[in-house]
């Protein structure tokens, strides 16, 4: 944000009701208050594990309050709940890119000491340092967490025409009414159309706020699996 300050860009902050505007392409975003002509737009709500291949794998999974998403559920070396697998870095839950390496070495370590490579009292002798390295890491996620929460209005859009989905054109409105008094927001169900068939591509942009959008249409709690 410094070198942002000192290249004279201006910072606006507290922006509501964002919106982007053009015919064939991006014309202009406009906002409560406000509005500027653009080519171009980017946007960042957070960073979240990529789910893909552990839900594809059936790994047991939680939903993590703090950072509003599904994770895998790992025990403290990062094994899962298939034995053979184990998962380390941002893929098991965001904590910043020292701790992503650090618990890929500690997998690594079991890994070594599951293989017969080395000895179960030297995996737990060369681990200490890791783990309070690691510690160090993590200590500050809570805070971070807490400071960059998505608005609610950024998991579950009021508005029906907001795109949840850009790639299927998919919009908030079209999701809650395929799903509304169906029981359940899982919005990767087989049951749905194709085109609502909102796949987790996007991270927050598309199935995560598709099943949060969902549960809010049909009165269920956030989130419902």
């Amino acid at each position: 944000m410094l070198g942002v300050r000192r290249a004279g860009v201006p910072v606006r902050r507290g922006v509501r009701g964002l919106r982007a505007l053009g015919r064939v392409r991006l014309e202009r975003i406009v906002w409560q208050g406000g509005e500027i002509a653009a080519e171009h737009l980017f946007l960042h709500e957070g960073v979240i594990p990529n789910t893909q291949i552990s839900l594809a794998l059936q790994l047991a999974h939680h939903w993590d309050e703090a950072q509003l998403c599904w994770q895998p559920s790992i025990d403290e070396w990062g094994r899962t709940s298939l034995p053979t697998i184990a998962i380390a870095g941002d893929g098991a839950g965001i904590a910043g890119a020292e701790a992503a390496a650090l618990s890929g070495r500690l997998a690594a370590l079991d890994a070594a000491a599951a293989l017969g490579r080395i000895g179960e009292a030297e995996r737990d002798r060369r681990v200490g340092p890791i783990r309070a390295e690691l510690a160090r890491e993590r200590a500050i996620r809570p805070f971070l967490d807490a400071l960059y929460r998505p608005r609610d209005s950024v998991l579950a859009p009021v508005d029906d025409e907001t795109i949840a989905c850009r790639c299927e054109e998919v919009t908030v409105g079209q999701i809650r009414r395929d799903r509304r008094g169906a029981g359940h927001a899982d919005s990767r169900h087989r049951h749905l159309p194709p085109a609502r068939a909102v796949q987790a591509d996007h991270g927050r942009g598309a199935g995560g706020n598709g099943r949060c959008g969902i549960a809010a249409g049909a009165g269920l709690p956030n989130p419902v699996s």
